[in-house]
């Protein structure tokens, strides 16, 4: 408790909420040494559509659960592939049958130029090592931060969209990335290159 003064140590909080401090997720250590070849697929190569996909996370249904309400906002969008693949934690089913996907495989990552990342009731590193490794630029909805993403600058790292105003702010970032594919290839790379200067010089 805040009142105890006793620091707590967390691998995920929620920006301006607490004061916890941040360590690497155990994803970190297990993908420190078991680096992915490069991928061999081109930029131009890629599907163009901003894609998720996941599982449900936390409680709730498509009107309450943050992941579910974007995914349901951004489903019938130009531009947006997402979609769920599992429905998991007691979470309301009947509320995304109709946002239910077949699931990606880690090697189904390099396939895409923009993959997008939405925080569940935590946030993980390990998609945010898959988005790097697969050399795609990362599009986030995040409310939570952890021991990376917190210095992922907008524009240099990622391209953030507002948790706030889910629909405006994806379409101004839909036509942000897409308007220009060589800047956010620059973005794909430096997520990349960030992320692998991290895990290997720990």
């Amino acid at each position: 408790k805040e009142e105890d003064n006793v620091p707590l140590w967390s691998m995920s909080t929620v920006r301006g909420c607490f004061k916890d401090l941040l360590i690497p997720f155990p994803d970190w250590v297990g993908h420190t040494k078991k680096r992915r070849p490069e991928t061999s697929k081109s930029w131009n190569e890629r599907e163009g559509n901003i894609t998720f996909r996941g599982s449900t996370t936390g409680k709730g249904d498509a009107q309450t659960n943050m992941r579910a309400r974007s995914i349901a906002v951004l489903a019938d969008e130009p531009g947006f592939d997402v979609g769920f693949t599992a429905v998991i934690q007691g979470f309301n089913s009947a509320s995304v049958s109709k946002f239910m996907k077949p699931q990606m495989q880690k090697a189904e990552f390099d396939n895409y130029r923009f993959l997008l990342d939405i925080d569940g009731n935590a946030h993980s590193f390990h998609r945010q090592l898959l988005v790097a490794e697969a050399r795609a630029a990362m599009v986030r909805i995040n409310v939570f931060t952890d021991f990376i993403a917190g210095g992922l600058i907008d524009g240099e790292f990622c391209y953030d969209i507002d948790p706030k105003n889910v629909l405006s702010s994806a379409r101004t970032v839909r036509d942000k990335v897409t308007g220009d594919l060589k800047a956010s290839e620059t973005v794909a790379n430096a997520l990349n290159a960030l992320i692998y200067w991290m895990i290997e010089n720990d």
